[in-house]
């Protein structure tokens, strides 16, 4: 459908009410946050908010290693934003 039926099927389901097409991306916006897909510049932000340190609680819960390196992360990270 298009984008404002998407948007109106969206707030029916009380998510994310105001929907755009943005650079051939979605991108949800509500009460000042934002939700996009990611993009390759996001990967050192997404280590150090997320990996500096990990918690360990989280570690602990999802059966992972505690710490994991720059490279490891952001190469995943790179990996996945590719495809």
């Amino acid at each position: 459908g298009s984008d404002k039926e998407e948007a109106n099927k969206i707030q029916r389901e009380g998510e994310f009410a105001d929907v755009t097409k943005w650079n051939h991306s979605y991108v949800w916006e509500k009460n000042g946050f934002m939700i996009r897909l990611a993009k390759k510049e996001d990967a050192e932000p997404y280590y150090a908010q997320n990996y500096c340190p990990l918690d360990k609680e989280a570690a602990r819960l999802t059966g992972c290693k505690e710490v994991y390196s720059r490279e490891e992360v952001t190469s995943f990270f790179l990996k996945a934003v590719e495809e």
